[in-house]
């Protein structure tokens, strides 16, 4: 029975019942019956209500987890306690290696036969080698090497990049953007050409600059 069906089965026998005393009392079966039914959808809507709260509240959080923890963490780490294999140190938190192909933005965290080069997870290469990310030119193999902020690879840390061969193009822009002072250490100047050429200016119609042989005077 629906509620309104209730309510007007009692009105009716309450105007209609001639005043009998089954009749009444029905009628307030009726009614009373109605007033349950109304109670009970109350709740039952309050109840839906509730659960459609918490599973709102339930999916925000989850997907805030997701944001901020995207699942790959295991455990904590610093100086004394290391990652298990398979997982590198960043900050406080281990987490999953980047597998070959991935992008990187420090060395370390490419799995075990892969190094981050040029922002790629890279399989054979080797800390230290072209691409490499570096704090200071020692830290690349070889003396013909330059520890260069590369802004289109990452903003913050420099890279391994060769010296210039002879008629490579050196500028008008030169892109060995070097961090001349590391941690109070300050650096020489590197490259961009390698020992023996110097950036000079060519062209007819507009400047354009290439590594060549230094000139003897």
């Amino acid at each position: 029975m629906t509620l309104k069906f209730l309510i007007e089965i009692g009105l009716f026998l309450i105007i209609h019942g001639n005043n009998m005393q089954n009749d009444e009392n029905l009628a307030r079966d009726f009614l009373q019956l109605a007033i349950d039914e109304t109670k009970f959808m109350s709740s039952k809507k309050n109840s839906i209500s509730e659960v459609d709260q918490s599973t709102e509240i339930n999916d925000k959080a989850k997907k805030k987890d997701e944001l901020c923890c995207p699942g790959d963490i295991y455990g904590r780490c610093d100086i004394n306690q290391q990652c298990i294999p398979g997982y590198f140190c960043d900050g406080m938190f281990c987490y999953k290696c980047h597998q070959e192909g991935q992008t990187c933005n420090l060395n370390g965290v490419c799995c075990e036969g892969s190094e981050c080069q040029y922002g790629i997870c890279t399989k054979g290469v080797k800390a230290g080698d072209a691409g490499t990310f570096c704090d200071l030119s020692k830290d690349c193999t070889g003396s013909l090497m330059c520890c260069i902020r590369e802004m289109s690879i990452n903003r913050l840390h420099s890279i391994c990049k060769p010296m210039l061969e002879e008629h490579e193009s050196c500028g008008p822009i030169n892109l060995f953007h070097q961090e001349i002072t590391t941690n109070a250490h300050v650096e020489p100047m590197c490259g961009p050409c390698k020992p023996g050429l110097s950036c000079q200016a060519v062209g007819i119609h507009g400047q354009h600059n290439v590594c060549l042989r230094v000139k003897d005077s």
